[in-house]
């Protein structure tokens, strides 16, 4: 995980690696040989701490499920934080097929706001999403 942009304090945005091994196919004088090398495709994720909020950019050609990138997210951060006896979850905050459904059924979409209720109050907030 790389930073690439601090925003401010509490906004930030990453890009998320996974590590390939492509394959690579070069002629030569009498055949094609098949080369090995490493590629690092990546996604981008964004940290909002003030409202305690991860997202992650969809992109399969990385990772085939965003359940197996969060994983990843997931891994890196709970080692950490049990060190100082702190809890590490990640949580969808909406289903994705029933947003998904609104979304194509709306002509125009101004603002979408989503409350989650847990253990400490979050709200997260879309705003003016037009389609």
């Amino acid at each position: 995980m790389f930073l690439t942009r601090k925003y401010n304090n509490h906004l930030y945005l990453c890009k998320f690696a996974s590590e390939k091994i492509r394959k690579k196919h070069e002629p030569t004088e009498d055949d094609i040989k098949i080369f090995l090398e490493l590629d690092y495709p990546f996604v981008y994720i964004v940290f909002d701490l003030k409202r305690q909020l991860i997202l992650v950019q969809h992109k399969s050609s990385v990772f085939q499920d965003r359940n197996t990138a969060i994983n990843r997210i997931r891994g890196i951060f709970v080692p950490r934080t049990r060190i100082y006896s702190y809890n590490f979850t990640i949580e969808p905050v909406t289903f994705e097929n029933f947003f998904w459904d609104h979304v194509e059924k709306a002509q125009k979409i101004y603002e979408v706001a989503v409350s989650l209720k847990h253990l400490i109050c979050l709200e997260a907030y879309i705003v003016k999403m037009i389609l």
